[in-house]
């Protein structure tokens, strides 16, 4: 609790610092939106509402000369429901996403977990999660600011962390192409991302092989400070192929989980979003616990958080 703690403090003392500098978010182009899925953010981009102004790029914001620099600190529980098993996971997530001037960003997350339920964790303190960086490139982007449509392509990697019950040791090396449309105040993006997967050292964590992500979602500006986005996720995780292991998936693996969120904007720089996540289709085995797949939203069950984001 002691490391949950610090961590949490370390957060919101960022973000009040950042607060304080007191930059403007200009509405009328996309938004950050925290990655709560398990895929990267495949979100829509924001609608047009109001606003007439004119800009170069669809995909850039007004920030400081070097870009934008968004950041959210995220809240929430996933009811673990497998056969024969039924437990709480609690999470907090810190995430960040970085828009330069030159059709690049960085996108980071990292989170930290706990379970009071002894086949998930033997403590019920907050354990480390894994951390990822995603390198994205702004590929195409055309179109009016009513209309604008972009691809982009990005690639990075999930880092494993060992000394946890519910971090995976597995590095996953991640490539993914995402694409958005408007429709005025309505947008859609779709998405693939491919991950691959190295082998755990530890035998009690349960190896797994490649996972493919399929994603889509759909976005409505109700106003300037509101929006509602619905996301679609479809993943597939291989058989793994390590050899000389006792504790492998051994058949191939699919579920799926549908993401209602609303995003409020408190401030021009502060932004609230609220949101569950519901499976459509899903893990049963108890023992697919031991994969560790607490960073992909409703691979267990299903779940709700609540996220702070500020933009400067």
């Amino acid at each position: 609790m002691k490391n949950s703690a610090k961590f949490i403090t370390t957060t919101l003392s960022l973000m009040f610092l950042s607060h304080s500098v007191g930059a403007l978010v200009d509405y009328s182009e996309p938004a950050f939106q925290p990655q709560n899925s398990g895929a990267r953010s495949i979100s829509a981009p924001k609608p047009k509402t109001t606003s007439t102004k004119k800009i170069s790029s669809p995909n850039r914001s007004k920030g400081g000369p070097m870009g934008t620099l968004n950041m959210a600190l995220s809240q929430g529980f996933s009811n673990v429901e497998l056969d024969g098993l039924s437990a709480k996971v609690n999470k907090t997530k810190i995430e960040g996403h970085f828009q330069t001037q030159y059709n690049i960003y960085l996108d980071f997350s990292y989170w930290q977990a706990s379970s009071a339920e002894k086949q998930i964790s033997e403590s019920n303190e907050y354990q480390k999660g894994n951390p990822d960086v995603i390198l994205g490139f702004n590929w195409l982007q055309f179109g009016s600011v009513q209309d604008a449509a972009n691809i982009d392509l990005y690639g990075g990697a999930v880092f494993g962390q060992k000394g946890s019950e519910l971090g995976t040791e597995r590095t996953t090396k991640v490539f993914g192409l995402k694409t958005a449309k408007r429709f005025n105040q309505f947008a859609l993006g779709l998405g693939y991302e491919m991950g691959f997967t190295d082998t755990p050292d530890g035998d009690d964590e349960m190896a797994i092989g490649n996972i493919a992500t399929l994603a889509a979602s759909v976005g409505w500006s109700v106003s300037p400070d509101i929006r509602f986005i619905i996301e679609a996720n479809n993943y597939k995780i291989s058989a793994s192929d390590a050899a000389g292991r006792s504790n492998v998936l051994t058949r191939d693996l699919s579920f799926s989980s549908i993401t209602p969120k609303a995003h409020l904007n408190l401030s021009p720089w502060v932004m609230l979003e609220l949101g569950a996540t519901f499976r459509t289709r899903r893990l049963r085995d108890p023992d697919l616990v031991k994969a560790r797949l607490w960073d992909m939203e409703g691979a267990y069950g299903n779940s709700m958080f609540a996220s702070l984001g500020i933009s400067i």
